[in-house]
């Protein structure tokens, strides 16, 4: 019984065991990084390269929304074994390669009009705008592999760079003491990731990024246009990971943001089973919706595994944050990290269960309902953060961030019934 149920969904396996392994190997490597970088330069200047790491998260804006439709597209195509999408990828990755150059421009051009940073900080964010056009490379490649359900590689590439991540840290706290050649070092390895992205996708599947005419730029355009609503969804999200760190160092301190981002990091790392699951499970959902097919034992087993995390991870977490910061780093910046950590944890529980739905309704292209969702969220969270720190201090951070997320939740899980309900009865 179970070789016959390893041999009926070894590629789910496979998917789900290569997410997990590579990124507990990545969590590994971060967890040994981090504080060797922190304890060999100071807390100031990791809130320095916490900011900075926020402007990558840019390439999730494109991830999302232009790798969102190209998963879309090419998925619907297998599922319907419709094989004409070549095309389709290669023009829709100079869509993303252009957006990507857009954006570094526009980052550098921002950066040079703020006095109020230093050189050496003017130099690692440029650094980091630079990097875009070699992450969307790399964001196109996983999108493919993601409509194919082929996430063996897409994870080792992914490990890849957050090994490179790990190698900055090491790198620029053990040998210069300082951020200064964290930018330098992800550049190189984000370069030579890309290439190798582009050499495998067309060995393993067949496919080229070279341009091939005007033939499909109509449907190009109005794939575009169907991402925009995933995209402004992620943008909002984007805001809040850079907003609420420069907030954070304008209202309190550099330092302040070392604990605000160790917080928010230890939570956010130990999403890797969930993101594994996610990622095993996209391609099934979307296939699904693409024959009519139901989507409920995807959801069940979804929630069944945040339940999971919620009670061998988040919950004891809650309550012994401060030893394991203690351990991890030093007990000076666990004192100020931990009542922090134990607020994200129950934000983190809420976003998860709301991201099992959220899954389900990006498979089936609602990703207009998902926007409304986010804008609702971050709507309210920006409201109660003009409040909050005033009277909280720098925990009513994470408290306005609790409140997004169980904003999220509530609102993807009944988004979701909505449109299940309305599915169901089309369906009859």
């Amino acid at each position: 019984m179970i070789k016959s149920f390893v041999a009926t969904n070894a590629k789910h396996l496979a998917n789900f065991l290569s997410f997990v392994v590579t990124r507990c190997l990545a969590i590994a490597v971060f967890a040994i990084s981090v504080p060797i970088f922190i304890n060999q330069t100071s807390g100031e200047e990791y809130g320095i390269v916490a900011i900075g790491f926020s402007l990558l998260g840019l390439s999730t804006l494109l991830d999302v929304g232009i790798g969102f439709v190209i998963t879309q597209s090419v998925g619907r195509s297998l599922a319907r074994l419709n094989r004409r999408h070549a095309v389709i990828i290669s023009q829709l990755y100079w869509v993303y390669l252009f957006t990507a150059i857009a954006i570094s421009v526009s980052a550098l051009t921002i950066l040079s009009l703020f006095s109020t940073l230093s050189r050496d900080e003017n130099i690692f964010y440029g650094w980091l705008a630079l990097i875009l056009p070699f992450l969307a490379t790399s964001g196109t490649v996983a999108a493919v592999f993601q409509a194919h359900n082929d996430l063996v590689y897409l994870n080792g590439s992914r490990f890849l760079f957050e090994m490179a991540k790990s190698a900055a840290f090491l790198i620029a706290g053990l040998i210069f003491h300082s951020h200064v050649a964290i930018g330098p070092t992800l550049i190189a390895f984000a370069a030579i990731r890309a290439v190798i992205d582009v050499i495998y996708l067309n060995r393993r599947l067949g496919y080229s990024f070279f341009w091939r005419g005007v033939s499909a730029l109509r449907r190009v355009r109005r794939l575009v246009v169907m991402g925009i609503p995933v995209m402004a969804s992620v943008l909002l999200t984007v805001a809040v990971n850079i907003f609420d760190k420069v907030l954070v160092a304008r209202w309190f301190s550099r330092e302040a943001v070392t604990y605000y981002s160790l917080a928010f990091d230890l939570n956010s790392k130990a999403y890797l089973l969930m993101h594994a699951l996610n990622s095993a499970m996209f391609a099934s959902l979307l296939r699904a919706h693409a024959v009519k097919k139901s989507q409920s034992s995807q959801i069940k087993v979804g929630l069944l595994a945040v339940t999971a995390i919620a009670c061998v991870f988040y919950l004891p977490f809650s309550v012994f944050a401060e030893e394991i910061i203690s351990i991890w780093v030093n007990p000076t910046i666990a004192e100020s990290s931990a009542p922090l950590a134990k607020v994200m944890a129950f934000a983190s529980i809420a976003y998860l269960y709301g991201n099992v739905f959220e899954n389900a309704l990006l498979a089936r292209g609602k990703a207009k309902a998902v926007f409304v969702i986010y804008s609702v969220s971050v709507f309210s969270y920006f409201i109660f953060l003009s409040i909050a720190p005033r009277f909280l201090g720098l925990i009513g951070f994470m408290w306005a961030y609790l409140l997004l997320c169980g904003l999220f939740c509530a609102g993807a899980a009944l988004a979701y019934q909505c449109h299940h309900v309305t599915y169901s009865r089309s369906a009859i």
